[in-house]
């Protein structure tokens, strides 16, 4: 799954279905408000940076991370063995 993605205004509207407020392209704030706030992290980003500029504006979003992602990579990394040593841990 990627960690983030990163979406020009266009490509939003595109996915949507219908054109984003001109407030959107112009507003920062827009993005950090109801009913948008909700959005996001239910589909499992939050809004990290916000490009404003009505014809090439984009909005880049990082994935949440959740506490089995952050405990359980150190542990499957630290079982990774060279194919040559012949032993499984």
């Amino acid at each position: 799954m990627a960690r983030e993605v990163t979406l020009t205004f266009k490509r939003i509207e595109k996915i949507i279905g219908a054109p984003l407020p001109l407030f959107a392209k112009c507003k920062l704030s827009w993005w950090h408000n109801e009913p948008q706030t909700t959005i996001w992290p239910s589909a499992g980003f939050n809004v990290d940076l916000v490009h404003l500029q009505v014809d090439m504006g984009f909005v880049r979003f990082k994935r949440k991370s959740t506490e089995l992602e952050i405990y359980a990579a150190p542990a499957v990394q630290s079982r990774v063995v060279p194919a040559s040593s012949g032993s499984y841990q």
